[in-house]
């Protein structure tokens, strides 16, 4: 079964823009593309579109992503843990990547289904603004909720993306979410 998001209420995360400047991290309270990338045994990379994320108080990441399209990449990270992972908000194109050496895969309880929602609806919103029809991402990113994977990380290096002068900058900020 695949969860047919316009079947949900609208709301989206809230968020300022503002909160992106002072914190690099705040990116993931709004509207955003994410994707993880890992590397096989021969190093070779894969990458998967994943389905949003959120972050606790403490700065761990939680990555939401279907287990039968990610399957390549989790099998990746369970041999070896490295992930990179990106959140890049297509109305305003900044990008933060962030990268680990270690995670936990989980499975998703009907809580974690709620929050992956939650975070496909704002990037419906955050699309429509492009003029792509709601139903588009909601396909895009449909689920089976049985499938629904976390993946866990705690950020250990933080950079720019965003296109320009500064991408592939590291940004010496704490990952914690502000008190």
């Amino acid at each position: 079964m695949h969860i047919a998001m316009s079947d949900t209420k609208s709301d989206s995360p809230p968020a300022t823009e503002s909160g992106v400047a002072h914190d690099p991290l705040a990116l993931l309270d709004l509207g955003i593309g994410v994707s993880i990338a890992s590397r096989d045994a021969n190093g070779l990379p894969d990458l998967v579109r994943a389905l949003g994320a959120t972050r606790n108080a403490s700065g761990t990441i939680t990555v939401y992503v279907s287990g039968r399209d990610a399957r390549d990449v989790l099998d990746n990270l369970r041999r070896n843990g490295a992930i990179a992972v990106v959140f890049s908000q297509p109305t305003t194109h900044r990008t933060v990547q962030v990268k680990a050496d270690a995670v936990s895969i989980e499975a998703a309880t009907d809580a974690d289904v709620v929050l992956a929602q939650q975070r496909i609806r704002a990037m419906a919103a955050e699309l429509e603004r492009h003029g792509y029809e709601r139903g588009f991402t909601e396909r895009m990113l449909s689920f089976d909720p049985a499938d629904l994977t976390l993946v866990r990380l705690r950020p250990e290096e933080i950079f720019d993306q965003t296109p320009g002068p500064q991408a592939g900058r590291a940004i010496g900020m704490s990952p914690q979410r502000p008190a």
